[in-house]
């Protein structure tokens, strides 16, 4: 027996030999989150970027569904659910449901953090530990705040925007202020 975990990520001439030898084999995977890092514009278009999981999505008989999910609270999985899911993903149980940041209440690192103070409405939705505010959406206009704009690699292929990643990270680092989380 095969099995194959994150088979959506593997690519094709990676799998087939593993699954040829294999009596049974078992994909494990989603092709729709992640699919194959393929590089090549040209590979792209002559399907290397479709996984043997996604290949084989057509045999619906061989498929099996899991609905139940433990990593998502409602309004998370209900906007996954209805926009990738045709709203059949669920929470498992009303602890995963209903789950949200253990936020420490009037910390002071907060009020004196710069990025709060730059962006007080969204740090304060983001940081809230209130169900109807577990999504935010960030807009990041470029036409705004020069800072977003997206930078092309020199191939021109890849692109990626410092603006958007120093956000992400200012973010992330006011959730370590907020929570009573540790890392590890």
């Amino acid at each position: 027996m095969t099995l194959v975990d994150e088979a959506s990520l593997v690519l094709e001439p990676t799998t087939i030999p593993a699954v040829a030898a294999a009596d049974v084999f078992v994909l494990v995977g989603d092709h729709r989150q992640l699919t194959p890092l393929v590089r090549s514009q040209q590979l792209r278009r002559e399907g290397f970027a479709k996984s043997l999981l996604e290949r084989l999505q057509v045999h619906q008989a061989a498929v099996i569904t899991l609905c139940s999910q433990y990593r998502m609270n409602r309004p998370i999985a209900e906007l996954s659910s209805t926009l990738f899911y045709d709203s059949k993903l669920r929470c498992a149980n009303n602890g995963v449901a209903e789950a949200c940041l253990p936020v420490v209440a009037q910390n002071p690192a907060v009020a004196a953090d710069h990025f709060f103070s730059r962006h007080p409405r969204t740090c304060e939705l983001c940081v809230s530990n209130a169900l109807t505010d577990t999504v935010v959406f960030v807009d990041t206009k470029s036409r705004e705040n020069a800072s977003f704009c997206a930078t092309f690699g020199d191939s021109g292929v890849e692109v990626y925007n410092v603006g958007e990643a120093e956000f992400v990270v200012n973010l992330c680092e006011l959730f370590i202020k907020v929570s009573s989380l540790t890392l590890c």
